[in-house]
């Protein structure tokens, strides 16, 4: 879990989100879209008392701060969704933070694309906050979903936790992190 948590550094640096997040829809989402977005914020908020997300009504103007979800269909792409994450730094409380996640998801409408539109949305919000990496691997791992609703695995829920945990402060150096990482190991 440490060399994951390393991925969350920026330019040497730790940037995780303000306590408060909000999160804006645009574009095409359906009722069952903005149910899967509800239970995903839901849990990811149960997590830990260090970061609380919520989903907004989006205004006329989109908004500089929080996470944007657009939703779109291309039906002539090559890919039955691509996902783009945009993460946008600035400083709040003095310190360096990702102050916006600007994700556009694009469908090419395809069976494909329907199969994997939940999946892709819970993604989205998962790895805005958790600015680990998506790979093929992570992307199956992180969670499961049946008709009693999505289940995060342990693993991912802890790195969350550990990551808004009050002991990993904005701005701390990777070095001291990997040191302290080391002194644990040994």
């Amino acid at each position: 879990m440490g060399k994951e948590i390393e991925e969350c550094f920026i330019a040497g640096k730790l940037l995780k989100h303000p306590k408060e997040v909000n999160v804006f829809l645009n574009g095409g989402f359906t009722h069952e879209d903005s149910v899967t977005i509800i239970e995903t914020v839901s849990q990811l908020s149960a997590v830990s008392p260090n970061l609380t997300i919520r989903l907004t009504h989006p205004g006329a103007y989109e908004p500089d701060h929080g996470i944007v979800i657009n939703l779109k269909e291309s039906p002539n792409q090559s890919q039955a969704i691509q996902l783009n994450n945009q993460v946008i730094a600035g400083k709040s409380c003095m310190h360096p933070k990702p102050i916006k996640n600007k994700i556009e998801i694009t469908l090419d409408g395809s069976p494909r694309s329907e199969a994997l539109r939940k999946k892709s949305l819970i993604q989205s919000l998962y790895f805005s906050v958790v600015p680990i990496k998506l790979n093929k691997t992570r992307a199956e791992e992180l969670c499961s979903i049946s008709e009693n609703g999505i289940a995060f695995k342990r693993h991912y829920l802890n790195l969350l936790n550990l990551l808004y945990a009050n002991e990993l402060v904005d701005d701390h150096e990777i070095g001291n992190f990997i040191k302290i990482r080391s002194n644990l190991k040994s």
